[in-house]
């Protein structure tokens, strides 16, 4: 009888067949850990339990393949420890004895230099004369300014010409027989110092025009009167009355061709009207232009004065020809004369006036354009 046995299924697959991906769940090269605690700490330590758990198949470290069998395929592992490495050392102090002779030094002896003694002559110096100085004498003439300038002057004791011109070309010749004039022609003004006078004093205590003597002065446009001994001032330009609603060029009076002789109380001059020490060549309100006009001033005279309050703006004609001149000199053998002149006289004024009048500072602000030639040849100007 014959037995038939049979293991195994021959007609199917062998034992074990498909689980090579669940045996070898990963093949190639394993992943340390970064964690340098979890790469020293050794499978049979205590902590080993507590490093962080992963199911990472490519993990070195065994906790790192939580879940995964703990062989390696149809091989098994076994916790095993490396021995732990010894040094043995033996350390020991063995101190060193050292032994020197003392060394012996040398005996230097160090004497000290014996200098020779200095032989200093004596010497007697010589006698000094210091001579006495003698400082030079300097004579210093100083200045004296004076706390009270001379400003006697007056324009409202008689001019020999006074006018309010209506328009800046109004062209007005001079006449005996009226106050306007803008044009001169030539003709000479004077006060106090007669310059047609044959005589050889020139100074006289009259006014007027050329070689006459002229007995009144007018005290405004048009009107006159009998001057005690002379005018106080030879002209009145005034452009605010007539001229003050006009724009520029036309708001300023225009005078021209004009020679002017005037002296104060200077030698026989005297006084003038009002009994004032002083003479006035031209007196100007607001605006004006004066062209070829030629003064002289000789003591106690003034060439031109203005009023603060009008703010007027002066211009003086610089072509040639029309320049203005201002001569101030003494006059020969007349003591005091040629003194206490002056170029330009500016009555003062309030500041409550100046800021209130009408075609003023309020309006514009006053000041010279041009030049004025002036040969001073005396002292004591103001």
């Amino acid at each position: 009888m014959e037995l038939m046995d049979f293991y195994n299924n021959w007609g199917g697959t062998y034992k074990g067949r498909g689980d090579k991906s669940k045996k070898y769940p990963y093949e190639g090269k394993f992943e340390r850990s970064e964690n340098k605690f979890e790469r020293a700490t050794s499978p049979l330590s205590s902590n080993y339990d507590l490093l962080s758990k992963s199911s990472n198949p490519r993990s070195a470290t065994t906790s790192g393949r939580y879940g995964y069998e703990k062989g390696y395929g149809i091989s098994s592992t076994e916790k095993r420890q490396e021995p732990v490495a010894s040094l043995n050392i033996d350390a020991s102090i063995k101190p060193k004895d050292v032994h020197k002779s003392p060394v012996a030094a040398p005996n230097v002896n160090v004497s000290a230099p014996v200098l020779a003694p200095l032989s200093i002559p004596t010497v007697i110096p010589p006698t000094l004369t210091i001579p006495t100085p003698n400082p030079p004498v300097v004579q210093v003439d100083l200045p004296q300014p004076s706390a009270k300038p001379f400003v006697d002057f007056s324009f409202q004791n008689g001019t020999l010409g006074w006018i309010t011109p209506t328009s800046y070309d109004e062209d007005v010749r001079y006449t005996p027989s009226s106050s306007r004039i803008t044009n001169g022609e030539g003709h000479t003004f004077w006060t106090g110092y007669n310059n047609n006078n044959n005589n050889t004093d020139k100074l006289v205590n009259a006014s007027g025009v050329d070689d006459k003597i002229l007995p009144n002065g007018y005290l405004k446009e048009g009107l006159d009167r009998e001057v005690k001994n002379r005018t106080g001032a030879l002209l009145y330009f005034n452009s605010g009355h007539k001229l003050g609603t006009k724009n520029a060029p036309e708001n300023k009076f225009q005078a021209q061709n004009f020679d002017l002789y005037l002296a104060g109380n200077i030698g026989n001059a005297g006084t003038t009207d009002g009994g004032h020490e002083g003479a006035l060549g031209i007196h100007t309100v607001w605006n004006g232009k004066l062209s070829n006009v030629k003064a002289h001033l000789y003591g106690k005279a003034a060439f031109l004065s203005l009023e603060t309050w009008w703010a007027g703006k002066m211009e003086f004609d610089n072509t040639p020809g029309k320049e203005v001149k201002v001569n101030i000199e003494s006059v020969p053998g007349v003591a005091g004369s040629g003194n206490e002149n002056t170029i330009f006289l500016i009555y003062p004024g309030s500041y409550g006036i100046v800021a209130t009048q009408n075609n003023g500072a309020i309006h514009q602000r006053g000041g010279f354009t041009g030049k004025v030639n002036a040969d001073i040849k005396t002292h004591k100007k103001i």
